[in-house]
């Protein structure tokens, strides 16, 4: 009897085996497993058999093969699997091998936003797969629908009509950060077809393996809409450069923290400031298109500085590029607010390491001359026309903590051509013969993805007129498609661009309206809040109240609150009335469905003093329900502990209400927009 131990990473089962294989007279296989948060989980395996039909080497290389492509988390007692007859010809081809298949974790938040965009269309789809490998994991967080296919007009089918590599890919590149790649596809159907290895090669086939942002293997992922409870779905990996391909099982993790610790991100803003002639024979885009070719042509020779690290990074500085990410975070400087710069105590701070290090680009103003003979000047008088264009270049870059930070020149100077390339293709699309537009870049922090995602809108016209965002409802609504969003929510409108830290308005030491320095969670307006004068006059003018309440001090209740929200905003709300105070504690899951579906402020008036109620704490086995209140009638200084602590803003049971007086409820409803 013998008895062999080896490891195979990537597994995540917990779960005892057993495993009849009676071909080579194993009495019992038994699997322990010891489970850590490392990248790979290690399983031991121990094997005891019987000597008698093989030699150990030969079992040990077609056990492994076998567990390879059979053993899958099963419970106990999985049924007989036949014997796969593929060799392996050293223990190093079959760790590689394990690496290779174990080696991939999709978000399940991208599942979750897969399976909740199905319940809204029926077609089958192909989605790109975004991540990034790091320490030979490689994590997939992102899922971008494919919306050029080969065949325009034939239905979507797994092989027949694939996606165009190369149209995807250019829009990709302006979508997300510099860095992530492009880890492999996703077909999302509710009833997948039998998948062989050659259409996967098929699949693959447009994939460029020269480009960087082409991870240089890939998955194909089947989703299968119907079980949509299973701990693991099917994959296939193909190596573009050997292409192997083979059959594998991916499991599903929370990894959206993980991944943001583990990478850092970057954003390079640069105005570029290109002249160009304008008249009838030249063409304004194309003039345009190749000032910035010219410039982009220099960029080999830019630097790029980071301020905050006091670093270089470019091809004449040398001495800087083996660091790593994690060590130029260590070397930041902060100003913690007393006059006095100080450097990071070999820790990263986590809100550091959630927002941005912003970075410089550094031109020479002297040029290399190549030329071997004296400057030759013609000079041609005429009348000229030139048009300026300002471009503002934001250039996001996202990037694992253990990489050198000698990739990054190459990133930026990527990202900034993909990004002048997207602000071009802007400007011809929205651009009429009487005006042109001017693009702008807007970053958005969209829900549950650890990165950024970066839209180019046309901004303003040639007359400075600010563009109308309404004329631009149906790109966005097609963007919110394509990055399986929620179509009914404004999440890419201009009003939700995320604001970076530097970019937050500066604060006293005073407590002074914190709330400015936050993301606007709605961006349904950018309407300015009314004085009180403004309310009374719109509730004349509506006829609500008598000329005489113009200038006034009276009260104004829900009803009121209701009908200035509609004259202003367009926003409509539905009333709630009840009788006393004591009908409150009946009403905790109408107020739940509230906040779950519009999640909205409740303005609460009546017969008594109004308040807010910002939510509700409801227990569904006891009944009991407690209301998170906010008193408008606070007149002190701004004092969040006082605030707090004397209950202005605080959770309140039932009993904090009248339990005589009538209430009337103003519930907003959220409006439907994009």
């Amino acid at each position: 009897m013998y008895q062999c131990m080896f490891s195979i990473y990537g597994c995540s089962s917990t779960d005892f085996y057993i495993l009849h294989f009676s071909m080579y007279r194993i009495q019992y296989c038994q699997y322990t497993a010891t489970i850590s948060r490392l990248a790979f989980p290690e399983i031991t395996y121990k094997l005891f058999f019987a000597n008698e039909t093989k030699k150990y080497s030969s079992f040990v290389n077609c056990f492994c093969d076998f567990c390879l492509k059979m053993i899958t988390p099963l419970r106990m007692h999985p049924s007989p699997s036949p014997l796969f007859t593929r060799q392996k010809s050293n223990m190093a081809d079959l760790k590689a091998d394990v690496e290779q298949k174990a080696s991939y974790k999709i978000d399940c938040n991208v599942r979750k936003r897969i399976y909740a965009d199905a319940t809204q269309s029926t077609e089958d789809y192909y989605g790109i797969l975004i991540g990034d490998t790091t320490e030979g994991l490689c994590d997939i967080v992102g899922c971008i629908r494919c919306t050029y296919y080969e065949n325009t007009t034939e239905k979507r089918r797994i092989v027949s009509n694939k996606p165009d590599w190369v149209k995807e890919v250019s829009e990709i590149c302006t979508l997300i950060p510099a860095g992530l790649k492009i880890c492999g596809l996703c077909f999302v159907s509710k009833n997948i077809p039998v998948v062989e290895s050659s259409s996967v090669e098929e699949i693959f086939s447009g994939a460029d393996v020269e480009n960087d942002l082409i991870n240089s293997t890939q998955i194909l992922w089947l989703v299968d809409l119907t079980s949509k409870d299973k701990e693991q779905e099917t994959i296939f990996i193909q190596n573009l450069s050997t292409k192997l391909i083979q059959e594998s099982r991916v499991f599903f993790d929370d990894i959206y923290d993980d991944f943001i610790s583990k990478h850092v991100t970057l954003r390079l803003r640069h105005k570029l400031e290109l002249t160009v002639e304008e008249s009838r024979d030249a063409d304004l885009s194309m003039s345009l298109s190749k000032k910035t070719t010219q410039f982009c042509n220099t960029l080999h020779d830019a630097t790029f500085y980071l301020p905050e690290c006091r670093l270089l990074i470019g091809d004449g500085v040398k001495n800087n590029s083996d660091k790593t990410c994690q060590e130029i975070l260590d070397d930041v400087i902060v100003d913690e607010g007393f006059g006095q710069e100080k450097h990071k105590s070999n820790r990263r701070s986590k809100s550091k390491a959630k927002d941005v290090l912003n970075v410089q680009l550094v031109q020479p103003l002297s040029k290399n001359s190549t030329h071997n003979h004296a400057p030759v000047m013609l000079c041609q008088k005429q009348e000229s026309d030139y048009v300026k264009f300002l471009m503002a270049v934001d250039v996001v870059v996202m990037l694992a903590m253990n990489c050198t930070i000698s990739r990054l020149k190459s990133l930026f100077v990527r990202g900034i051509k993909d990004q002048l390339q997207g602000i071009l293709s802007c400007f011809d699309t929205y651009s009429k013969d009487s005006s042109f537009c001017i693009p702008k870049v807007f970053h958005f922090k969209t829900p549950k993805t650890p990165y950024l995602t970066t839209c180019i809108y046309p901004w303003k016209q040639s007359d400075d007129e600010i563009f109308d965002e309404n004329n631009f409802e149906n790109e966005r609504s097609c963007l919110l498609k394509k990055l399986i969003l929620p179509a009914q929510r404004p999440t890419l409108h201009p009003n939700n661009v995320y604001i970076f830290q530097n970019d937050r308005p500066k604060v006293s030491s005073y407590l002074v309206n914190p709330h400015e320095g936050l993301t606007n969670p709605g961006g349904y307006t950018d309407k300015t809040i009314p004085d009180h004068r403004s309310i009374q006059e719109a509730l004349v003018a509506l006829g609500d109240k008598q000329t005489s309440f113009i200038g006034s001090k009276k009260w104004i209740g829900s009803f009121e609150v209701n009908l200035c929200l509609d004259y202003f905003l367009d926003v409509s709300s539905k009333i709630m009335a009840v009788n006393s105070g004591a009908e409150l504690q009946n009403r905790g899951r109408e107020l739940i469905r509230h906040f779950e579906t519009q999640g909205t402020p409740v303005m609460i008036g009546g017969g008594v003093l109004a308040h807010t109620i910002l939510g509700v704490s409801f227990n569904d086995r006891t009944g009991e329900i407690k209301f998170l209140i906010l008193d408008p009638h606070y007149t002190g200084g701004e004092d969040i502990k006082i605030i707090l602590d004397k209950g202005w803003c605080a959770w309140k049971n039932h009993m904090f209400w009248n339990q005589q007086a009538h209430y009337n409820l103003c519930m907003p409803q959220r409006p439907v927009k994009v």
